[in-house]
């Protein structure tokens, strides 16, 4: 399992992607979309902008055709909500697609001077790429972390704040609370405190 990103250390690898051209743009918006949708990489870069609600009040939402957990084709949608600080996923989304266009896939490929290919959808490899690099500069060990380490963040991050797994789970698309194991749970070791047993 790869070891997961915590909100401060997204918040901080987020602040330290520096400028507004094209690809930092891309970036701080691929790793708050990912964080916060708790995203496979393979789901991340599958997103179509024509499956995107991106008018809704409240935020965007963002339909899956199809995913790991969604085998039947259903399809799941998982909303974004707007936060008011630096890793609002809506905010960094909104002005990603300002810059990428309005149809087809959402993150695309960018080459050498931040030219952007539309329509040129980017490699699921290149999201492990750029969280590795996050890591680099936060000083962590990039070899423990991956693309997954957005997803098992984010539910690392609701369990140490005690977030309700039925909550969790609506927006991972996990089907059962056993699913939700793999992951590291703080916020569980701290619930079975032995000194609660021994006072």
């Amino acid at each position: 399992q790869a070891a997961p990103l915590y909100l401060s250390e997204i918040a901080a690898a987020v602040a330290g992607i520096g400028g507004e051209h094209p690809k930092a743009i891309r970036d701080r918006a691929l790793l708050l979309v990912g964080w916060w949708g708790a995203f496979r990489r393979s789901e991340l870069v599958g997103i179509d902008l024509d499956h995107s609600e991106v008018d809704h009040p409240d935020g965007i939402i963002v339909t899956l055709p199809k995913s790991k957990t969604d085998q039947t084709w259903q399809g799941r949608q998982i909303p974004l909500h707007y936060r008011n600080d630096d890793t609002c996923p809506v905010r960094a989304l909104r002005a990603w697609l300002e810059v990428a266009g309005a149809s087809g896939p959402v993150f695309v490929q960018i080459r050498k001077g931040n030219r952007l290919l539309a329509g040129e959808r980017l490699g699921a490899v290149k999201v492990s790429v750029l969280v590795k690099e996050a890591a680099t500069q936060l000083g962590l060990d990039p070899a423990v972390y991956s693309a997954h380490s957005l997803r098992a963040g984010f539910v690392s991050e609701c369990d140490r704040r005690r977030i309700p797994t039925a909550a969790v789970r609506a927006v991972t698309g996990h089907t059962s609370e056993q699913m939700l194991s793999n992951y590291a749970r703080p916020g569980q070791l701290f619930d079975n405190r032995s000194e609660e047993h021994t006072s």
